[in-house]
């Protein structure tokens, strides 16, 4: 948003608007002010319940986040089901190398070193696995890493 509060695109909606296949990848919450801006045309920081409906909106291939960042006054239910019907898989960490290019995929794990159980994916390796499943298709990608 700009000063007046008019919506602005961030870069990743102008590659997706090119043809290029999206990704987010954070190693905290996608509804964190650092990240969202990507996707979010919230005014407000701190709206995560209309991050999280951006986010739907968006359309964009592949998110990854630390964990299934649920806002306040959602369950983790509603969540699931909304990005659901948003069209996206949604996948635990451990599931990384089920993914399909065909898909839009929203992968949640603890990629944090300091959170991080053995056999779950460090950020390294989602973010390799998201260059591998957004590279097939003719324009290329974009992908934003935080």
């Amino acid at each position: 948003m700009d000063q007046d509060e008019k919506p602005l695109r961030s870069l990743a909606y102008k590659f997706k608007e090119l043809g290029f296949k999206i990704g987010i990848i954070t190693d905290s919450s996608l509804t964190d002010a650092t990240i969202s801006p990507f996707f979010a045309i919230s005014p407000r920081c701190l709206a995560h319940n209309r991050i999280v409906a951006d986010l739907c909106r968006s359309g964009f291939d592949f998110y990854a986040e630390s964990s299934l960042g649920v806002p306040k006054y959602f369950s983790e239910k509603d969540m699931r089901s909304m990005l659901i019907s948003a069209g996206y898989r949604v996948i635990p960490g451990k599931k990384l190398r089920t993914m399909n290019p065909g898909e839009r995929n929203y992968l949640f794990s603890p990629s944090r070193a300091t959170e991080r159980k053995p056999g779950t994916p460090s950020l390294g390796d989602i973010t390799a696995a998201a260059a591998n499943l957004l590279s097939h298709g003719n324009k290329g990608f974009f992908l934003v890493v935080s």
